[in-house]
């Protein structure tokens, strides 16, 4: 599925014409959606709730980083200036999430068996 978002972002930059600056910025955006996306994976296996506020505020930093990208992406503004201030956003928010999901991931490991229910 993330081939099919890259191939995705690797075609609207060649239809609009984007610079290579945006298109890393659009490649962090992936990489770090990726990142939630095994973090609110391993959330689900230990059958903690997805849908909570706390989920939403542990995400909340990823949308808001997420809708800025775009907004910098789409409407071409001087992300040049800035390319080490973007890409140190996204690398650490892409460690953060594959970090943080370490936790729920031991705690599935632990659990006696991985489909019977405690």
């Amino acid at each position: 599925m993330t081939l099919f978002a890259l191939a995705g972002v690797l075609l609207l930059a060649w239809i609009r014409g984007i610079t290579w600056p945006h298109v890393a910025l659009l490649l962090g955006v992936l990489a770090g959606t990726g990142a939630g996306g095994v973090l609110l994976c391993a959330i689900a296996l230990t059958r903690m709730d997805v849908a909570s506020m706390r989920t939403f505020f542990i995400l909340l930093p990823l949308l808001i980083a997420g809708i800025a990208s775009a907004m910098v992406a789409v409407k071409p503004l001087p992300v040049e200036s800035s390319p080490a201030v973007w890409a140190a956003l996204w690398i650490t928010l892409t460690a953060a999430y594959l970090l943080a999901a370490r936790v729920p991931l031991r705690r599935f490991r632990a659990s006696p068996h991985a489909f019977l229910l405690d």
